[in-house]
């Protein structure tokens, strides 16, 4: 009997279910990895690579490495769900976008801001 096999990195929904649901809820995610990088992978990818293996032709004898997009760390990752959000009251009120904080450096810096 041929098999297919599927070999998921971290599931992305690790950070929103049981496992670390609760870290992330508390503000304080610690786990044991320093600067190393993951690609998580979203679990309705693994359900759609399986459902494809299951129901399409070509899949048999395959093994497959199951990845997110991209390679970041688990305080990438973390940062990704501080929940930061742009506001849009700059805009509404005075009809034109927000200065940019490089912007702001670039006039405080000119006026002498951090001369010694």
């Amino acid at each position: 009997m041929a098999a297919t096999v599927l070999r998921p990195r971290w599931f992305s929904q690790n950070f929103c279910e049981d496992f670390l649901r609760d870290a992330v809820l508390s503000g304080g995610v610690r786990l044991p990895t320093g600067e190393g990088k993951e690609a998580f992978v979203d679990a309705e990818d693994i359900a759609a690579v399986a459902v494809a293996a299951l129901t399409e032709e070509g899949h048999a004898g395959e093994a497959y490495e199951l990845s997110g997009p991209r390679l970041m760390s688990f305080a990438d990752a973390v940062a990704d769900l501080a929940l930061a959000t742009l506001a849009d009251g700059v805009q509404r009120a005075l009809g034109r976008p927000p200065r940019g904080f490089s912007d702001y450096a670039k006039t405080a810096a000119a006026q002498g801001a951090w001369n010694t």
